[in-house]
């Protein structure tokens, strides 16, 4: 009778288990991005940002050389299947465990990202400053597959194109 009990007991923690994983992989009700882009120094370049909500209503807009009021600006509405694409992106880049920052002080004229994500009752931002994280360039490769064009973040150069701030000395 003990050996019954404990093999249930461990089938309702396994079947508990694996179905609070398969829950965690739905994309969540309370599901909402904040992403943005631009150039560094702000004053010198572009900023898109985009807000995406789980039910696909969103809105961008973009600054340019550090000027206060957008330039641009609008909003938009995708189907929930798409949504769901960017979901399963910060899902397969394991974004809620990104380190929260990432710098790479050698550059100095590279560009940042910042993704702040909402799900499940939890909320993690990252930054990026000068440095190329894979990761958050997958998810960012997923938010502008799924936003308008107008709406593309611009993240092509994070780290690519730019020099240490020291090469630039010697030219």
């Amino acid at each position: 009778m003990l050996r019954s009990q404990t093999f249930l007991a461990l089938m309702i923690l396994v079947v508990g288990a694996t179905a609070t994983g398969c829950m965690r992989d739905r994309m969540p009700g309370d599901f909402e991005i904040k992403a943005s882009a631009g150039g560094i120094p702000d004053w010198n370049g572009t900023t898109e940002h985009v807000h995406l909500y789980a039910n696909g209503r969103g809105e961008w807009a973009r600054w340019e050389n550090g000027v206060f009021s957008p330039a641009d600006s609008g909003r938009f509405v995708v189907p929930p299947e798409r949504v769901a694409e960017v979901w399963r992106a910060i899902r397969s880049n394991h974004f809620f465990r990104l380190a929260p920052r990432h710098v790479d002080r050698r550059i100095y004229d590279g560009g940042y990202l910042r993704l702040w994500v909402v799900a499940y009752g939890d909320t993690h931002v990252v930054r990026v400053r000068n440095a190329n994280v894979p990761r958050m360039r997958r998810i960012y490769e997923a938010i502008n597959r799924v936003t308008p064009r107008e709406a593309t973040l611009g993240y092509e150069d994070i780290g690519q194109n730019s020099s240490p701030w020291w090469m630039r000395l010697l030219r």
